[in-house]
């Protein structure tokens, strides 16, 4: 078995989603504690993470990710959804997607923002 790509989707707590979305928080130092623990609580999604193999980049293998996450949240009250890109490809992604861009962060990241059930549109 080859892995052809991975994402890193969670919860969030909101006084973390907020310091994503001033751009003050690096989530090189996100931790276990950050991560929205109540499902009936968790109103933020942090998309940290897409990659998909080269060779698979035109394959249904991102569009599955997609998928597969937006049923594992199904039930969760999720009001918003928000990345911090430090690539031109990660900022593509999320115009791709619907996102509106925040603007930069204090560690030369751009942060955008949508609401889920905008971004799920984007994904069915």
């Amino acid at each position: 078995q080859v892995i052809i790509g991975f994402m890193n989707l969670f919860p969030i707590k909101k006084d973390i989603f907020k310091a994503i979305l001033n751009g003050t928080f690096n989530d090189k130092y996100l931790t276990n504690q950050h991560i929205q623990r109540n499902r009936h609580q968790s109103h933020y999604l942090f998309l940290s993470c897409v990659v998909i193999r080269e060779s698979h980049r035109q394959s249904p293998a991102l569009r599955l990710l997609l998928h597969t996450y937006s049923r594992l949240y199904a039930d969760y009250p999720i009001q918003w959804i928000i990345t911090d890109n430090v690539t031109i490809d990660g900022e593509q992604f999320s115009a791709k997607m619907g996102m509106k861009k925040i603007g930069p962060s204090d560690h030369h990241s751009n942060i955008y923002l949508a609401e889920w059930p905008n971004f799920l549109k984007r994904i069915r």
